[in-house]
């Protein structure tokens, strides 16, 4: 379980020291934009994971009874 979060670390680590300055202006109203996105990622992911885990616990049940 470290490895993630040593991978994770040493990539924000490295995107940190490569930044560079821009001269973007970010309206607040982007990142809501991004929150939603990243909420509606999660959200489908787990309803996605939830059906084919019912798929796949039925599938092992019924091979398994036989």
């Amino acid at each position: 379980m470290k490895t993630p979060c040593i991978t994770i670390v040493l990539v924000m680590s490295i995107t940190v020291m490569m930044a560079v300055n821009t001269a973007a202006y970010l309206d607040p109203s982007v990142m809501t934009y991004l929150v939603q996105v990243i909420a509606g990622v999660v959200i489908v992911s787990g309803a996605t994971f939830a059906v084919y885990w019912k798929k796949i616990r039925l599938f092992f049940k019924k091979t398994l009874k036989k």
